[in-house]
């Protein structure tokens, strides 16, 4: 058989980045092309995979097995280089400037240009939020519009899909609370219950569902299906301070405050998300095992806090 080749893009993402690391470090044969927008971003990526093959005493060969394309991703015809000859695509839902509709646009475009290009099989990484519609228009809208496209292609036999539906992301720990924690040592947030999920959690199982592509097998879990990607455990912000006072050896205080209003200055999707959230409680965003199916260990929130404890400091 040829070998497998997989575009990742964009391959700057935490995901994106973290599937690249596991096709390179994980799956020896594959060949990557790393799709990017600037070359700033190219080169933190490099640097990661240079990191991962000297952590691996040399049973890491990347050689020519990575090809890395900086490309305006909003062009369809520089989009048609970066899916050339791949077999595989794995598209992660930009942030573009444009704003949630544009991010939207930008990946069903890359679907199309994936489709275009011959990519047999596409790994999306979406969203939770198109389950409930209703409750978080405004995030749902920014996904949705890619999985109506990916079962249309998919119904025309053009491609075979693996939609990824993130949950509720452990990095927002670090992005919403570290300041307040390293300056007083306090959470204020809301009491809501989610199934928190590292991001590189994502990007390990998009590796795993891009080999799926030859797959001829009718019950292949991985083929047209649309998984919800979690972690394994409820968490709170109660068990975020509980979790880093003990890693920090220094008491984190958590004092529940209620969802911010209308009119707070909060942004609309953030209001809508966190009026959902501690409405429906611990039923709020799924709960799978598609994680521990795919790779052997999903990240427990300790584990994420440990690796990401400097920005607690």
């Amino acid at each position: 058989p040829t070998a497998m080749k997989v575009a990742v893009v964009p391959a700057s993402s935490t995901s994106g980045t973290q599937c690249v690391l596991d096709l390179l470090t994980r799956h020896e044969s594959v060949q990557v092309t790393a799709g990017f927008r600037s070359e700033e971003k190219r080169d933190v990526l490099l640097a990661k995979v240079s990191a991962a093959t000297a952590a691996s005493h040399g049973a890491v060969n990347v050689g020519d097995r990575l090809r890395c394309v900086v490309k305006n991703l909003e062009s369809g015809e520089e989009l048609a280089q970066v899916f050339d000859g791949a077999n595989a695509a794995v598209i992660v839902t930009p942030l573009s400037s444009g704003g949630f509709e544009s991010d939207s646009q930008i990946a069903c475009a890359m679907i199309n240009a994936a489709a275009d290009a011959g990519v047999k099989h596409v790994v999306y990484v979406g969203s939770w939020t198109t389950l409930y519609p209703d409750k978080v228009p405004l995030l749902a809208s920014r996904f949705a519009p890619a999985e109506t496209l990916l079962q249309d292609l998919a119904s025309q036999g053009r491609i075979t899909f693996t939609n990824l539906r993130g949950g509720y992301f452990m990095t927002n720990y670090v992005h919403v609370l570290a300041p307040s924690i390293r300056s007083s040592r306090s959470i204020k947030a809301p009491e809501i219950s989610v199934p928190a999920c590292d991001p590189k959690d994502i990007g390990r199982v998009a590796a795993v569902a891009s080999q799926r592509c030859q797959s001829q097998d009718g019950d292949d879990p991985y083929k047209n299906a649309n998984l919800d990607i979690s972690g394994s455990e409820l968490v709170t912000f109660a068990d975020v301070a509980s979790t880093l006072s003990e890693l920090l050896g220094e008491k984190v205080t958590y004092t529940a405050v209620p969802p911010p209003p209308v009119g707070s200055g909060a942004p609309p999707y953030i209001i809508e998300l966190m009026a959902y959230l501690t409405q429906a409680k611990d039923a709020a965003v799924p709960m799978s095992s598609a994680v521990s199916d795919a790779v052997t260990n999903t990240t427990s929130l300790r584990q994420f806090l440990e690796t990401n404890l400097q920005a607690f400091k």
